[in-house]
């Protein structure tokens, strides 16, 4: 999922493009970032086209096109949840903006940002954001904000065992939070998507032709976990573009279905495309 700042850039100029019918010149862009370096909008632009989102012609004044466009809506940037401590409240009130095909319905939904580092194997680091669903329970292996009954918010993996309740940090360094029976728990919310800190440090990748990449490659370690794939995942995974990708599903050589406006590859098509990935 987008950065903060770069979903800021990418709905600024998909709002821009449908009032006026043409792109935003770098500056205007700048300005409505509050920003006075250009090249800190190259680099979310070249971001956004990299992964996808943009087409953006060089040398080519008001050239941005928004590929998939996707309307973007605020949320409440409800307060900061941290290990050991209540959920903090934000000084300045901040929002978050989300695709609004993922959560057609706005009322039982919130986000927090995350202080501390005990969901890191989950990719949840410290910054990040989390997007919620309010609900009172949870199932098995749900990561959820849980409060405890001395007043301690915390985020963790749910686990209802015999006898107790398991709230298991997603780090190896950490112990797992054992609530026992006659003890109260009270689920907050159940994390629904994760947008990343732009602090973390993120691979970059240069395209290389696709018979080049052996079909025993095996993607990352995090969309191992995954139960589907965007077709970014998978274009970052073979190191190629990720039009290139989306050309493919457009001809069939590679099956996708949509969510919303998103395409979306299961499981088993992305490693079968892996495997066969040398004869394209």
């Amino acid at each position: 999922m987008l950065t903060k700042k770069q979903k800021q850039v990418l709905d600024y100029v998909t709002k821009y493009i449908s009032k006026r019918d043409y792109a935003p010149t770098l500056e205007e862009i700048a300005d409505h970032l509050g920003v006075s370096a250009i090249s800190t909008v190259h680099g979310h632009l070249s971001k956004l086209k990299e992964l996808g989102y943009l087409d953006r012609p060089e040398n080519q004044p008001r050239s941005i096109n928004v590929i998939g466009h996707e309307t973007m809506i605020k949320i409440p940037l409800a307060g900061v949840i941290s290990a050991g401590a209540g959920i903090e409240a934000l000084e300045m009130p901040e929002s978050i903006a989300i695709p609004k095909s993922k959560f057609p319905s706005l009322s039982d939904i919130f986000a927090l940002k995350v202080s501390g580092d005990s969901m890191k194997d989950e990719n949840i680091n410290d910054g990040d954001v989390v997007i919620l669903k309010k609900q009172k329970i949870a199932e098995n292996g749900q990561k959820v904000v849980a409060l405890l009954n001395d007043g301690v918010a915390t985020l963790k993996k749910f686990y209802r065992e015999r006898g107790y309740i398991r709230l298991q940090p997603a780090n190896k360094d950490m112990d797992p939070i054992i609530v026992k029976s006659g003890w109260e728990v009270a689920i907050q919310g159940v994390v629904m998507d994760v947008i990343h800190s732009e602090m973390k440090k993120t691979a970059t990748f240069e395209p290389i032709p696709l018979k080049s990449v052996k079909a025993s490659q095996s993607p990352t370690k995090a969309n191992q976990k995954n139960s589907y794939y965007t077709p970014q995942e998978l274009a970052a995974t073979l190191r190629i573009k990720p039009p290139t990708i989306y050309r493919y599903i457009k001809t069939g050589k590679i099956k996708a279905y949509k969510i919303g406006k998103e395409f979306r590859i299961d499981n088993k098509e992305f490693h079968s495309f892996l495997k066969k990935v040398k004869t394209i």
